[in-house]
């Protein structure tokens, strides 16, 4: 598919500018933007399996319209010697104003786990990369899936997990956050400066410590309140074709949690005589990026995935209301997002 991006104003024509023809066949492709203080908008992706980060800048005056890509190799030699795997996927940029409008973007680069890499001329060019977490003795088929999330002021939240449900026995999920030039733990508690990456994953705080009888997890989303405090969406598997969703929040002092709902199974269509490859594939969860009390689910309704509004209480210990926003479809609905910059 290609990688396009669409301008649509509130009033007068649409106008679309394809970025990348052909560039890959799923999601994992997906762009992702990031404005600077002073406007300036830039576009990042990558393939499934790429070799390089690419970026676009938006052209002159017109934000609307980008210039051509910027090909970055992310890997460092050195690096590269600790964590021999080189496989780009993934691209989530951000920009913090309190660091002189550093520009970040992380992935999954340098040895199949998290990476970040870092631009301080206003995204023009960017350094090399730096492995965040890792597991020893390294292993290149150990893959902690992350989420991010900012404000884009101090912090960048990150949620991820020890790898792969279908890899990892008992999947949990951990929570950090960057700041200032190192990665802490939920209650402001070091874990590394920069200069010292990596860390392991048990480093990060346990926001779900899987058991083979709770199951194994998956993350769906982070974001965090009006005061600063991360919100982590993720799902439990007590068994492959059960997936309960869940909603985490640190209240100042621990992890409270609440569940939503049992989903249903995975929402791939399966064939038939097939045995499925994805059965952690849930139909998903996003945060209201305005309100982290509501969320919107994909939970499988009479044998179709429909689309579910939910609100959480401010303590993060109950479900307060829940309506349905899909009906009787014919289709499922499925991977809810909302983005990340909306207006009220």
């Amino acid at each position: 598919g290609d990688v396009e991006v669409a301008h649509v104003p509130a009033q007068g024509e649409i106008t679309t500018q394809v970025l990348a023809a052909d560039l890959d066949k799923d999601d994992h492709a997906n762009p992702a933007f990031v404005e600077l203080a002073d406007q300036t908008r830039m576009v990042f992706y990558t393939k499934h399996s790429d070799d390089v980060v690419r970026y676009h800048r938006a052209k002159g005056d017109d934000q609307y319209v980008f210039g051509d890509v910027v090909l970055h190799d992310p890997f460092d030699p050195d690096q590269l010697e600790k964590f021999p795997l080189k496989r780009v996927t993934y691209a989530n940029p951000w920009a913090l104003s309190a660091e002189e409008d550093k520009v970040f973007c992380f992935g999954r680069w340098t040895g199949y786990k998290p990476n970040f890499l870092t631009s301080t001329d206003g995204g023009k060019t960017f350094g090399k990369a730096r492995v965040i977490i890792t597991s020893y003795p390294f292993d290149s088929n150990n893959r902690p899936y992350a989420k991010y999330y900012s404000d884009g002021n101090r912090r960048i939240h990150m949620t991820y997990t020890d790898g792969h449900p279908n890899v990892e026995p008992t999947n949990s999920v951990y929570y950090c956050y960057y700041e200032n030039g190192a990665f802490h733990q939920a209650d402001g508690s070091k874990i590394a400066d920069v200069e010292k990456l990596p860390f392991e994953t048990a480093d990060g705080s346990v926001v779900y410590q899987a058991d083979m009888i709770k199951g194994r997890s998956w993350i769906y989303d982070i974001a965090a309140d009006k005061s600063g405090k991360p919100v982590i969406l993720y799902a439990r598997y007590p068994d492959q074709e059960t997936h309960i969703y869940y909603y985490a929040k640190y209240d100042g002092s621990k992890w409270q949690e609440v569940k939503i709902c049992d989903s249903g199974s995975w929402f791939p269509q399966t064939q038939p005589g097939a045995n499925e490859r994805e059965q952690n594939y849930s139909g998903g969860m996003t945060v209201h990026p305005l309100d982290a009390s509501v969320i919107y689910a994909a939970e499988e309704v009479k044998g179709i995935f429909e689309i579910v509004r939910y609100e959480i209480n401010q303590a993060g210990t109950k479900v307060k209301s829940r309506k349905a926003i899909t009906k009787n479809s014919t289709y499922d609905n499925i991977r809810p997002y909302i983005p990340r910059n909306m207006q009220a």
